[in-house]
């Protein structure tokens, strides 16, 4: 047996009660969400400006929200600071990380390369014999 809702909104579209309907829901999540304890805890603070209380995404004539992170920001503030800048402080922290693990990841090889030399200079230094390739290549054969 299949079920569809479309009969319902299209009966709700004829008679002009979807808006007032989707204005209800709207409502009543909107109440729940500021007073719960725990979907409260979901909003957002302002990065520019850090004011309380939280601010949501779905508060849209008031946020501004960035669109490569998604973080959410007052819009006077994000008028303010952020079209200058063209980034918000989430994105710039991000891309400083990724750049910072690139730089350490390229000094972290150059120190393996210069210990693994040093290392080879003094086992050769030493009066030790070190078997070349070629050797390890014979005996195997």
């Amino acid at each position: 047996m299949k079920f569809s809702i479309l009969p319902i909104i299209c009966h709700l579209m004829i008679d002009f009660q979807l808006p007032a309907l989707l204005k209800s829901a709207y409502s009543v999540g909107e109440t729940h969400i500021l007073r719960c304890v725990l979907c409260s805890g979901k909003g957002f603070v302002c990065e520019l400006c850090s004011l309380l209380p939280p601010i949501y995404p779905f508060h849209l004539e008031t946020i501004s929200q960035c669109r490569r992170c998604f973080n959410v920001f007052h819009r006077g503030c994000a008028e303010e600071l952020l079209v200058p800048r063209m980034s918000c402080p989430r994105c710039e922290r991000k891309e400083a990380r990724n750049l910072n693990w690139h730089v350490n990841n390229v000094r972290c090889r150059r120190e393996r390369r210069v210990c693994k030399e040093e290392e080879d200079s003094r086992s050769s230094g030493d009066g030790e014999q070190v078997e070349s390739e070629d050797d390890d290549r014979d005996v195997g054969e």
